[in-house]
């Protein structure tokens, strides 16, 4: 019968169970019963199992159980129980179980037991019982299992376990024993199980294990022994696992574990073990774990293991161990795992893993390991993991790992390395995780691995053989974080011989890769991150290089009869100019295509490449020809449009000169662009064009680099002041024609002064957006301010090269609309009386206005020769050359 969960709070009186005398399981567990009547189960005579388990019971009457003959469990486990009454169990005559922990019982009765003559389990745990009476257990002979872990006990009587002749299992652990008696063991001939962990004994008497000759099991660990008596373990003939653990155990003595002949699992873990005697583990023959880490041994003798033959588990980690005997583990045929970590070992002797054929793991990681010597590891042909990591070794040497022939994890991190041998991996086919980071590795071996998680993370590399390792190898995911900038974008690389849905790749693209380090522009995977910004720059790039093949075609073939005019001639060199930065847009797409997915496996061979270098050039020597071109139009159109009377007209640019100016501006740009590339190179040191994967070199971050300086100087003050230039003389010429149109008073005059601005406006905006940004961001990355990437990048792939784009369209597109569009409107001024002398001496040298026409066509800065005063004679003339321009 279950009662359970009822949530009872007085448990239901004798007539509830009255006439249940057929019952023999009754559960009332996890209820909140508090009080018992006395008479509750006496009318239950054949109850056999009764649960009271989870509830609040406080007291339990003294003869609530009295009617209970035949009962045979009994838990009372959970409870607030704190006193139990002297006979409350007398007529349990057949009980067998008994569950009382988890209570808050302070004090256990002398006979509060008697009677239990078949109990062969009792549960005391979780209590607060300080004090055991020396005849609480008398009689219990039946009894196997005692449980009085977690109480307060800190004394235990002689003796108090001296009927319990049947005891296989006692656990006293988490008490507050201080001392054991000599003789407080005596009488348990069948123990096989004793756990004294977690108390605060300090000594052991000599004899207080005699004659526990069954025991196969001693927990001891967590307390404070200091020594072990000579033969303290003599008597254990069958003992299988010891644990003296967290002690303060400072000498172990000669023989200390003789007798101990069964014995397989040793723990002497973290105590103060500072020598270890020779003979120490004599005739533990069948010992196969071993546990001394976290001691402070500094010396091992030669032969102090060779006993050992079964012993397949050794942790010497965190000593003070600094040299490793030749012979100190011969013998150990058997060891398959072996931790030397943390220690202050600084050699390693050329056979001291000699015959360990079945290790399988061995930890030398954490301690003063200079050097390797050759072979060191070549009986280890079992070995699948090494750790080498947070030692001192500078040098491996090219078969320091042969005979590896199955490892499968190689740690060699936080070291010094700083070469790798070609071949230093080559005999470890095996190999699946080699970890190389925080070194000083500057370049990996052509030959590689196959199957491998590689992290060289924290290095100075520069270069990684990707088309080596994606022909040989099968890489797993790559970690190369924390390298020099050249390679710190790059997280993981999948070459065609792994699956896109293999979990460890997936793992790295998902865990690694959000955390690489790309700059403002490339990934770990492409040469231009953002999809957003490679259409543009496939756009842009397009536009300027079809575009301005356009306007050569046009000008030189189907406009040629104007090529002797030098505004014509400015333009198709403008059309060059901006047709080599078409070239290099292209150029750094078909880049990004090529190297799409593995591009930072390639990013230093890019940047260094002669067609990157190439791509620099083609845009620096765009740029500037392009600003120069417009400065030398601008002050073209000037002289012509501002200035057409004055003693300034005779220095108007005839064709000749044009060409000998073009000719100039090209060496000088052509200059500018090469001199980081061909000279001062202790100052460029060949990197001008390689501080980013487009190939530019704008000084717009915060970050030294060679050739700053000479970056800052070219493309943001030069620039800047040419600009500020072209600036002034469009707005002088847009006032002129306002001026001179106020004179002129016609609806064809508002048509072209509209015209005019518009077409101004456009040349000003165009040279604005490109050259103020990137000489602001100028200006404020050399005053320490960071520009954010996406700023920086846009600036890079769309700002820039964004003139080379539009200008077709405003120099000749736009000019040959007009023409076919507009005929030059030719109007007669009434002539002006002159006032005196000076006005008729002109008069007499130039046509009359009476007589001169205003031919007006407006190009891209003022796109034919706007405003010239003509004979009418010569209108014809001009209208041509107003319509080719």
């Amino acid at each position: 019968m279950e009662c359970l969960n009822l949530s009872f709070l007085i448990c239901p009186t004798i007539s509830v169970f009255y006439k249940l005398s057929n019952l023999d399981f009754l559960d009332l567990s996890n209820n909140k019963i508090v009080v018992q009547p006395d008479y509750m189960f006496w009318g239950m005579p054949n109850l056999h199992r009764l649960v009271l388990s989870n509830n609040t019971i406080s007291v339990l009457p003294a003869i609530v159980f009295y009617k209970l003959s035949n009962l045979d469990f009994l838990d009372l486990s959970n409870n607030n129980i704190a006193v139990l009454p002297d006979d409350v169990f007398s007529k349990l005559f057949k009980l067998k179980f008994l569950d009382l922990s988890n209570n808050k019982i302070v004090v256990l009765p002398d006979n509060v037991f008697n009677g239990l003559f078949k109990l062969y389990r009792l549960v005391l745990s979780n209590n607060t019982i300080s004090v055991l009476p020396g005849q609480v257990f008398y009689r219990l002979s039946e009894l196997d299992f005692l449980d009085m872990s977690n109480n307060k006990i800190a004394v235990l009587p002689d003796d108090v376990f001296s009927e319990l002749f049947k005891l296989e299992f006692l656990d006293l652990s988490n008490n507050k024993i201080v001392v054991l008696p000599d003789n407080v063991f005596n009488g348990l001939f069948k123990l096989y199980r004793l756990v004294l962990s977690n108390n605060t004994i300090s000594v052991l008497p000599a004899n207080v294990f005699y004659r526990l000759s069954e025991l196969d099991f001693l927990d001891m660990s967590n307390n404070k022994i200091a020594v072990l008596p000579d033969d303290v373990f003599s008597e254990l003939f069958k003992l299988e696992f010891l644990d003296l653990s967290n002690n303060k155990i400072v000498v172990l003595l000669d023989y200390v574990f003789l007798g101990l002949s069964k014995l397989h699992r040793l723990v002497l873990s973290n105590n103060t073990i500072s020598v270890l005697p020779a003979n120490v583990f004599y005739r533990l023959s069948e010992l196969d774990f071993l546990d001394l880490s976290n001691n402070k041994i500094a010396v091992l003798p030669d032969d102090v293991f060779s006993e050992l033959f079964k012993l397949k588990f050794l942790d010497l980690s965190n000593n003070k161990i600094v040299v490793l005997p030749d012979n100190v583990l011969s013998g150990l045929f058997k060891l398959y795992r072996l931790v030397l970590s943390n220690n202050t070992i600084s050699v390693l002797p050329g056979n001291v893993f000699y015959k360990l054929s079945n290790l399988d793991f061995l930890d030398l990681s954490n301690n003063n390991i200079a050097v390797l010597p050759d072979n060191v590891f070549n009986e280890l042909s079992n070995l699948v993991f090494l750790d080498l990591s947070n030692n001192k070794i500078a040098v491996l040497l090219d078969n320091v790992f042969n005979g590896l022939s199955e490892l499968h994890s190689l740690d060699l991190s936080n070291n010094k390395i700083a070469d790798l041998p070609s071949h230093v991996f080559s005999e470890i086919t095996t190999l699946k995780f080699l970890s190389l980071r925080n070194n000083k590795i500057s370049a990996l071996p052509v030959v590689l691995f196959t199957k491998v998680y590689l992290d060289v993370s924290n290095n100075a590399l520069t270069y990684l053989p990707y088309a080596s390792l994606a022909k040989h190898a099968i890489l797993y995911p790559l970690n190369i974080m924390g390298n020099k900038t050249e390679v710190s974008k790059v997280c993981c690389i999948k070459p065609t011989s792994v699956a896109e849905t293999d979990p460890s790749l997936i793992h790295c693209y998902w865990s690694v890769c959000p955390n690489t380090n790309g700059d403002a522009i490339s990934s770990w995977s492409a040469l231009v991150s953002s999809e957003v910004l490679r259409v543009c720059l496939w756009i842009i790039g397009i536009c300027a290089f079809i575009g301005n093949l356009l306007v050569l075609f046009y000008r030189l073939f189907l406009d040629s009869d104007n090529m002797t005019r030098s505004y014509s001639l400015f333009v198709v060199n403008l059309a060059l100019s901006d047709l080599l930065m078409g070239v290099y847009l292209i150029i750094i797409g078909v880049a990004d295509i090529y190297y799409n997915g593995v591009y930072a496996w390639n990013d230093y061979i890019w940047r260094k490449s002669i067609l990157c270098t190439l791509a620099g050039v083609l845009s620096s020597v765009s740029s500037e020809m392009s600003t120069f071109l417009i400065l030398l139009v601008t002050i073209d159109r000037v002289i012509v449009i501002v200035f057409p009377l004055s003693r300034l007209s005779s220095w108007n640019i005839s064709w000749k000169q044009a060409l000998i100016f073009s000719v100039l501006l090209w060496i000088v740009s052509i200059t500018l662009a090469v001199i980081p590339i061909v000279t001062m190179q202790s100052y460029f040191q060949g990197e001008f064009y390689s501080q980013s994967g487009v190939c530019l070199a704008l000084p717009l971050t915060s970050e030294e680099w060679p050739g700053t300086e000479y970056s800052f100087a070219v493309f943001v003050c030069l620039n800047s002041i040419v600009f500020v230039i072209i600036v002034i003389g469009q707005i002088c010429i847009c006032k002129s024609m306002r001026e001179s149109g106020r004179r002129i008073s016609s609806s064809q005059n508002r048509q072209r002064e509209m015209t005019v601005a518009i077409t101004l406006f456009f040349v000003v905006a165009t040279d604005f957006f490109c050259w103020f940004p990137i000489g602001v961001m100028g200006v404020l990355a050399k005053c320490g301010v960071r520009i954010p990437d996406d700023v920086y990048a846009w600036v890079m792939v769309f700002v820039l090269p964004v003139n080379a784009a539009i200008n077709p369209f405003l120099y000749t597109a736009t000019a040959i609309w007009r023409k076919r569009r507009k005929v030059p409107t030719t109007m007669i001024i009434p002539k002006d009386p002159p006032a005196d002398k000076h006005h008729r001496s002109i008069s007499e040298k130039q046509p009359t206005m009476s007589t001169a026409v205003y031919t007006v066509s407006v190009g891209r800065l003022s796109t034919s020769e706007h405003r010239q005063c003509l004979p009418v004679e010569n209108q014809t003339q001009t209208k041509k050359e107003s319509e080719s321009i």
